[in-house]
């Protein structure tokens, strides 16, 4: 089964332009430019490397990229690691296959002289007598000439007792400065031990800056920090102070032309020790590059960069493949001027990444950029980003277009009139029929009637349980709730395992709207609901008392995998976002027919939606309509096709992937031949064959799904505050009730401030 995976979410919560742009902003906003000087043409070296090849380490060195990776043919699932050469220009191509597939590539190194070193290790495992399982690894540093014929090998695993290298680096006179896990070693050119040292208080990562000298990295609660690091003594020395902070940068060695060179989500940056400011080099999203997180990378003048990355596109096929190219610098008078549409992040993945560049590559009047908060974001702050959004939207510094995977950045902003009401773009657009989006989804993303931002795709956070314990219970309210709990029979719980903070947690955000009303600047803390809620949580231990050593000690997975089929343990807290997973609950978890119960609530099913990802306009944005034309795709069919994990916005493709679900899964060999085969599941050691759904368990799925009309929403500050002010009950020193009446005063007077 192939398994896609998920890249990182964009949070985008967003503010004014922080980046230089080309264009004024209408209404107030500040006036911003593209930074002319950070935008390169990529050029792609046509290279032939090995079948789904991802580079994990490259070195320039010599007009050569020194390369090591994994390897895996898609069509015939074989895998392994190998290493090469290839010149800049993109000729000269060697690549050298390691024989054993349970051998792996850690690290390449090269020398002056061309000389290669490879950090690599091999298991070799035999379990063909069950009493007498044999398994053994090595670790080995290796140096071989450039042809590849050996020099000279020693086995880190019995000399240093070492299963990782944390540090390789070139000394002077061909020695080699090698740090293990515990251990910091001198070798010769021979890999001889010169000298040897135990690591102590080393937490960090070694630098060779520009002038041949090293450097130090580490950290402590205000963050990382940058130190000189004698490598005769092997001691860290003084300080070196940083004119910003380091968190939110990849750091790597400036190869040759800066002491660092420092990447973000969006923009590749230089820096000398001593320099008052990082400088910007190449702006990956205004040079319309997919290319970020490099492998390696290269600037070998003020013009050409040369990189190695890999690029994985979920959208596609699902794939990854490394990508060898060459950067040149575009002259900034060539660069046309366009009306420039700001977009706001906390993260930049791939598709969203790939999205703006295709707009960007096809709009001759408009481009998006980006602006990244995480850049803000640092150990003393780790929600500096999501203030400064905050701070900004107050000032009305608001962006375009606003993209978010937390519905509470977009919901409380709702009914200040900060976004446009996308019911008639939607209604309007050719390619995009209103009534194929599910209406419930519709609904919880509305207010008063108007729709403020769209979910591409999305999943759904329930309780379920089995039908025959259940009955025809669809939901249930707090009383309900706990007259079934009392009627539990020996032996049998209404939860596995579960914690005061996770219980609460959950029963919170599903149903927040039981309890808060954002829009109306009111809550209801101080009710009969929320008091029985207290007094069942109560019963429950805290995570720290739960999860303790002697519970991981006795836990006994197999007993803990059948007690749902066993009926020993009655509610299972589900996300449904895949048909087929949705099956492995039912047809393997439970073993029979269950219901989506959801959690206790005052009326409706107490279900709730998690959006995978959230898109708003700003009502203030000049340029609305070129704003839709942007977000618009993300509701086109061949968007809710590719997209492979949640729920789809559209029904139809909902429907086309339960057709698919009512089918044995399969694979397609090596000849084109379709294979079939059987989902399997495992209880209690034993394989259990999970049949296909029926089409109607997958019209009972979608009828459920289509009755979940609210969103989850978690608040952290209103959270902590009834954490801390139920602690007296908790701890037996006051009534439910009364901490309740403290909760509803102090919620009620956060929520007016943020009105």
């Amino acid at each position: 089964m192939k398994r896609i995976r998920k890249a990182v979410l964009c949070i985008i919560l967003v503010l004014t332009m922080v980046l230089p742009l080309t264009a004024c902003q209408k209404k107030g906003k500040e006036t911003a430019t593209i930074d002319k000087n950070t935008v390169y043409k990529e050029e792609l070296l046509n290279i032939k490397l090995p079948s789904g090849f991802e580079v994990n380490n490259c070195v320039f060195k010599n007009d050569k990229a020194y390369f090591c990776g994994y390897t895996y043919n898609q069509s015939t699932g074989e895998s392994g690691y190998a290493w090469g050469t290839v010149k800049l220009d993109g000729s000269d191509l060697k690549i050298n296959n390691l024989e054993s597939q349970n051998s792996w590539i850690d690290r390449i190194m090269v020398d002056d002289d061309g000389n290669i070193y490879l950090v690599y290790s091999e298991t070799k495992e035999d379990d063909s007598d069950p009493e007498n399982y044999i398994y053994e690894s090595s670790y080995y540093l290796k140096k071989a000439d450039a042809s590849g014929k050996e020099l000279a090998s020693v086995n880190l695993k019995e000399k240093y007792d070492a299963d990782w290298v944390r540090e390789i680096k070139l000394l002077s006179e061909g020695k080699l400065l090698l740090m293990t896990g515990d251990k910091v070693v001198i070798l010769d050119k021979d890999l001889k031990e010169i000298k040897s040292k135990a690591l102590e208080n080393f937490d960090g990562m070694l630098f060779t800056i520009k002038d041949g000298s090293m450097v130090c990295t580490s950290w402590d609660e205000t963050g990382y920090k940058l130190f000189k690091f004698d490598s005769d003594k092997f001691e860290r020395g003084e300080e070196i102070q940083l004119p910003f902070n380091m968190t939110g940068y990849g750091l790597r060695e400036g190869g040759g032309r800066y002491d660092f060179l420092l990447t973000d989500s969006t923009q590749l940056y230089g820096y000398n020790i001593g320099d008052a400011s990082i400088t910007p080099i190449m702006n990956f999203v205004n040079s319309d590059l997919m290319a970020a997180n490099f492998a390696s990378i290269l600037p070998v003048d003020d013009t050409t960069i040369y990189g190695f990355y890999n690029y994985y596109d979920e959208m596609e096929d699902g794939s990854s493949s490394a990508k060898f190219g060459k950067y040149t610098k575009v002259d900034p008078d060539s660069i046309p001027e366009k009306k420039l549409i700001s977009l706001g992040c906390l993260w930049v993945d791939n598709e969203v990444r790939k999205k703006v560049i295709d707009f960007n590559k096809t709009s001759e009047e408009y481009r998006i950029i980006i602006t990244d908060y995480s850049q803000y974001e640092s150990e003393e702050d780790w929600n500096a980003g999501v203030t400064k959004f905050n701070n900004d939207i107050a000032s009305g510094q608001a962006p375009d277009i606003v993209i978010s995977n937390d519905s509470d950045t977009i919901h409380n902003y709702i009914t200040k009139g900060l976004f446009v009401d996308l019911t008639d773009y939607i209604k309007n657009d050719p390619d995009i029929d209103y009534d194929d989006i599910f209406p419930n989804l519709i609904k919880a993303c509305s207010y008063n009637d108007k729709l403020y931002e769209i979910v591409p795709c999305f999943s759904v956070t329930s309780l379920a349980g089995k039908k025959s314990v259940l009955g025809d219970r669809k939901s249930w309210t707090m009383e309900e709730f706990l007259q079934f709990k009392n009627s539990l029979q020996p032996g049998m719980s209404m939860f596995a395992d579960t914690t005061r903070e996770s219980i609460l947690s959950s029963m919170l955000s599903v149903n927040v709207g039981d309890y808060m009303d954002f829009g109306k600047g009111k809550c209801y803390f101080d009710t009969p609901e929320f008091v029985s809620l207290l007094e069942y949580t109560k019963e429950f231990p805290k995570s720290e008392d739960l999860y303790n050593e002697t519970y991981w000690e006795n836990y006994d997975y197999d007993s803990a995998e059948s007690a749902y089929r066993e009926n020993k343990v009655v509610l299972s807290p589900t996300s449904i976002y895949d048909i087929r997973e949705t099956k492995y609950l039912i047809r393997g978890t439970f073993g029979e027919a269950v219901t989506f119960i959801g959690y206790p609530c005052k009326e409706g099913n107490g279900s709730a939606i998690i959006p995978m990802s959230s898109i708003a306009i700003s009502s203030k944005s000049a340029y609305k309509d070129a704003a839709w034309s942007f977000v618009r795709s993300y509701l086109t069919q061949d968007y809710q096709k590719e997209r492979g994990w949640g729920i789809p916005a559209s029904m139809k493709v909902f429907d086309e992937r339960a057709l698919e679900a009512q089918q044995r899964p399969y694979y397609m060999d090596e000849n084109g031949n379709k294979v079939e085969y059987d989902d399997t599941y495992y209880i209690n050691g034993q394989e259990v064959v999970i049949k296909p759904f029926t089409a109607e368990e997958v019209k009972d799925l979608k009828d459920f799904i289509m009755t979940v009309d609210r969103i989850s929403s978690y608040n952290e500050e209103i959270e902590k505050i009834i954490t801390e002010d139920a602690e007296p009950f908790f701890a037996g020193q006051k009534s439910a009730e009364e901490v309740a009446k403290v909760i509803q005063s102090r919620v009620n007077i956060y929520i007016n401030e943020k009105q």
